[in-house]
């Protein structure tokens, strides 16, 4: 049995893939959200929480495509798992007014040839933590 999979482009003409596939997750179904990624154009902290978003608003389903530049892609793939990553699995907790478990919940750094970012990534990891990488349609 094959997987349903929607895959949304990313073209600087078009409507952003992350809208599309919200969409589409609002409308149910089993089918694996994934957008694809321009390296090049974007950034690593928009891209995180866009995924983080849609793994939310999907139940789990989203998946994600990264194109550009090769080593350029290697170093935004590891900069946004640094991001999604930067939440433990205790963190989020929701009793007597209390939200996070500390004060610098979400705490990243991530440093290479093409990125220095470090700050609080506020957004709780969705239901897969870090949304797979989907090759041709394909988990």
């Amino acid at each position: 049995m094959t997987e349903d999979v929607y895959v949304v482009g990313d073209d600087p003409a078009g409507p952003d893939p992350f809208v599309v596939l919200a969409a589409a997750a609002a409308r149910g179904g089993t089918a694996r959200l994934v957008a694809v990624v321009d390296t090049d154009g974007r950034e690593p902290y928009e891209i995180a929480r866009k995924l983080a978003t849609l793994d939310h608003l999907s139940g789990g389903r989203a998946g994600w495509r990264p194109t550009g530049d090769p080593d350029r892609t290697v170093a935004f793939v590891a900069a946004v798992h640094a991001l999604l990553g930067s939440w433990r699995a205790d963190d989020l907790v929701i009793e007597g007014g209390t939200f996070v478990a500390r004060p610098d919940v979400g705490a990243f750094r991530h440093r290479d040839a093409y990125f220095d970012i470090a700050g609080l990534f506020n957004l709780p990891p969705g239901p897969q933590g870090r949304p797979p990488i989907v090759e041709d349609g394909a988990r």
